[in-house]
């Protein structure tokens, strides 16, 4: 009865040829299957390694794109419509309520402050209402 062969690591300075025959041993595989499958299998994971390490470190750490509520305060937009403290604007596409702390006007310039709910927080421009005034 034939002694199995150990399987041992290639030496620390391996060539090529010795890494492959290795290979081809521990796997069980002739050289066709080797260099027909395996190799380029190892090669297209290689590959994806590094550009999934490339696409990660450009657009992993990226600031997010605002969207939703985190895209409104700040904005300042023009108050179609308006009673009282009440009015309305259209902004990104959309008609949105607002609510201010002080009486608003048709045909002024707000600030967006903050969404609360489905309604806009705003607050008057000062040189808007200077406009209006004069």
């Amino acid at each position: 009865m034939a002694t199995a062969q150990p399987l041992h690591p290639p030496s620390l300075e391996p060539d090529a040829g010795d890494v492959l025959s290795w290979l081809a041993d521990v796997l069980g595989i002739g050289w066709g299957l080797l260099w027909g499958l395996v190799v380029p299998l190892l090669v297209v994971v290689a590959v994806g390694l590094v550009l999934t390490a490339l696409l990660w470190r450009r657009y992993g750490r990226s600031p997010s794109i605002s969207t939703g509520a985190d895209l409104f305060p700040g904005q300042i937009v023009d108050l179609r419509s308006a009673e009282g403290t009440h009015g309305q604007v259209f902004v990104e596409g959309s008609w949105w309520s607002v609510r201010s702390e002080v009486p608003l006007r048709a045909g002024q310039d707000v600030r967006i402050t903050a969404v609360e709910r489905l309604e806009l927080l705003v607050e008057p421009l000062e040189s808007s209402q200077g406009k209006e005034e004069s």
